[in-house]
């Protein structure tokens, strides 16, 4: 795993792409899940037909059981492919989508009053570790964290420190003072 992130800022959003990138390997495997599936649903289908008794229901159960076991691979796999997760942020809001390429999701925004960011640690190796970034919104009445949004790509936490300083930098470098005496950017600590 190598996913890969980019980053513009227009002078009021600061838009972020995060790309992934599986292996080969786990793509040719799930491939072959999915065309398996494929010839299981045939085979059924073959056989039910030759029934005597022209028994619909099991052909029927099939199809809803394959297409359930088929929808699902598929779509990982064409994340795996060619996924993407987009995240505007500006001083007032939060937007994301996500994009397989042939298709995208519909873009939601979320408010802020005030910003706070976690990096949550999830897969370690010899080497490095990968986490996601989790954003939440420091509640005007409560002064408690709400959670706003957490990023589906896993990216080395080198990187999402360097996004996270990013965010804080271009956003709130301005009001930096007024900021910290508030201690607006609580560490989340994440168990």
């Amino acid at each position: 795993m190598h996913n890969v992130f980019s980053k513009r800022y227009d002078g009021l959003n600061l838009c972020l792409e995060f790309t992934v990138k599986t292996k080969l390997v786990g793509k040719l495997v799930l491939s072959l899940f999915i065309l398996l599936c494929f010839i299981a649903i045939f085979y059924l289908t073959v056989n039910s037909s030759k029934d005597q008794n022209n028994n619909s229901q099991f052909i029927t159960a099939a199809i809803i059981f394959t297409f359930v076991l088929i929808v699902f691979p598929v779509r990982y796999l064409i994340w795996n492919c060619y996924g993407k997760e987009f995240l505007i942020i500006n001083n007032k809001s939060l937007s994301y989508y996500y994009s397989y390429k042939f298709l995208e999701t519909n873009l939601k925004t979320k408010l802020i009053n005030e910003l706070s960011i976690a990096i949550e640690v999830v897969k370690e190796d010899e080497t490095d570790k990968y986490g996601r970034l989790i954003f939440y919104n420091i509640s005007e009445e409560t002064n408690l964290n709400e959670f706003l949004f957490q990023t589906s790509v896993l990216l080395k936490c080198q990187d999402l420190e360097l996004i996270r300083k990013e965010i804080f930098k271009i956003f709130f470098d301005e009001h930096f003072k007024e900021l910290n005496s508030k201690n607006m950017f609580k560490e989340i600590y994440l168990n």
